[in-house]
């Protein structure tokens, strides 16, 4: 069969739209098919001259008609990699394998299920967790150790050594453990918070650092500030705390009067390096020279400073007796106030080792999970083993089996102590004592403990610390 002229141009009008509406053809084709198809095309303009090519034209374009079906087969499977029709060969192909790469790297990693499956245990923790006791999955103990390991061991197999689960998927680890072993709830509380605590800080105490790491705990680091996420600390620590707004009062002390107090806290000072000092007199001393230490005060003068002139608030009992002479505390003690409020709060704590808990060490208990906890404030804030900030904080450190607390400011020890509430007192009244503002990462906290001292204070509570009060029905006065 021969073609004329007008059915040759429609001819290579279809083949060329076929092409070039496929041209993911080259994705899966070397480059030297294009000079083929491009040899063709000029192989089919030559034969339109001539008559005798008939034959050879008929061949060609079944051959081409095959291939153009190829190539809409083609297309038709793989929508995803059509390029634009004006893109050159050579850019189709580098578009196509970028593309290609992106999905090979963001394939669908494995999902932490809803609900989680714990693995087995032996046939000995099965029988402890039927009845258990504080002996087994209390603190450190080697069942509650065995549970948490084998529950993070278990998590790390399945889903990656840097897979750090987040707070609903920590969630269904501990609902899987309830619905198990329902009678842990005894040991771990009825919400399981210890069980909680304790599996997170496993997770986190394991956590490796990889260069690769995973798309959660880049968020983590990103929500937190952390150092290698680009962002800035929200947690930005400072040399000096930063101090209210003072009240003078009415009485202002002269110059000359001042000069004088000074002279005074320059005896005192003699007199307090002594090994034997007569008590009473420093107690006289400090209440003359107290007008002079407002001054200090008054004048944003650093804390190292002030102590340094009067070193007898670095003296447990005399800075104790300035907080109850001039901070006005309930019943004229602080330290005895703060120790009938924990009494009176721990009947409101909900927690398993609340019976364990001696009177000794109701003070940081309570802090810790029943006030810090509702404003989901961290302890380490307050009670820590280092110093994190300038703000007043008590050190806690173990020395030869006996536990001191020091209360540092600007990263200075001011006291130290073995007494919970005598600390607690010392942290909370140094704020008055050195006219402190409260931080506002934990200023609920500090509004709780300063309602639950004094009598007044030169500022209104706010809402938190009003609803802490009314709930456990506690009368406070608001200013």
């Amino acid at each position: 069969m021969t073609l004329n002229d007008k059915q040759s141009d429609v001819l290579i009008q279809e083949i060329n739209s076929s092409v070039s509406n496929n041209l993911s053809f080259f994705h899966n084709l070397s480059f030297d098919t294009e000079h083929v198809v491009i040899d063709n095309e000029d192989h089919l303009n030559g034969s339109l001259s001539n008559p005798y090519a008939s034959d050879q034209l008929n061949g060609q374009s079944s051959s081409n008609s095959y291939v153009s079906d190829q190539l809409n087969g083609q297309s038709s499977s793989n929508p995803t990699f059509l390029p634009p029709t004006n893109v050159a060969p050579d850019e189709t192909i580098h578009r196509s394998l970028h593309t290609s790469s992106i999905i090979s790297i963001s394939q669908p990693k494995k999902v932490f299920p809803l609900n989680y499956v714990l693995p087995k245990f032996d046939k000995a923790f099965e029988k402890a967790a039927e009845n258990p006791s504080t002996t087994d999955f209390g603190l450190r103990c080697r069942k509650k150790q065995q549970l948490i390991k084998t529950i993070r061991d278990d998590v790390v197999n399945s889903y990656g050594v840097d897979f750090y689960p987040t707070a609903s998927e920590f969630d269904r680890m501990i609902v899987s453990v309830k619905n198990k072993y329902p009678a842990l709830s005894k040991v771990f509380g009825e919400d399981m918070s210890l069980l909680t605590s304790a599996l997170k800080q496993q997770f986190s105490r394991e956590r490796q650092q990889y260069g690769c790491v995973s798309d959660v705990l880049l968020k983590k680091r990103q929500s937190y500030g952390h150092l290698l996420s680009g962002r800035k600390l929200k947690f930005t620590k400072v040399d000096l705390v930063s101090h209210r707004e003072y009240l003078i009062e009415e009485k202002e002390q002269s110059e000359e009067c001042l000069m004088q107090l000074a002279q005074q806290a320059d005896s005192m000072r003699v007199l307090i390096n002594t090994t034997n000092y007569d008590y009473s007199q420093v107690k006289a001393k400090m209440d003359i020279t107290y007008p002079h230490r407002q001054r200090l005060v008054r004048e944003m003068k650093p804390i190292k400073q002030i102590v340094t002139l009067y070193p007898a608030l670095a003296v447990v009992d005399l800075i104790v007796r300035e907080i109850n002479v001039h901070c006005d505390p309930f019943d004229g003690d602080i330290v005895e106030t703060l120790k009938s409020s924990f009494t009176k709060l721990l009947k409101y704590l909900d927690h398993p080792q609340k019976e364990n808990i001696t009177t000794e060490e109701q003070p940081f208990f309570i802090l810790e999970h029943l006030i810090m906890k509702r404003f989901k404030h961290s302890k380490k804030l307050l009670l820590n083993h280092e110093t994190l900030d300038a703000y007043p904080m008590i050190n806690i450190q173990k020395i030869d089996g006996t536990t001191h607390y020091s209360i540092v400011i600007e990263y200075n020890q001011l006291i130290t102590t073995n007494s919970q509430a005598e600390a607690m007192a010392i942290l909370i009244g140094s704020y008055e004592v050195f006219n402190i503002e409260y931080p506002t990462k934990i200023r609920a906290t500090l509004e709780v403990l300063n309602g639950l001292s004094f009598k007044k204070r030169s500022f209104f509570l706010a809402v938190a610390a009003k609803r802490f009060f009314n709930e456990y029905k506690l009368n406070i006065e608001p200013n």
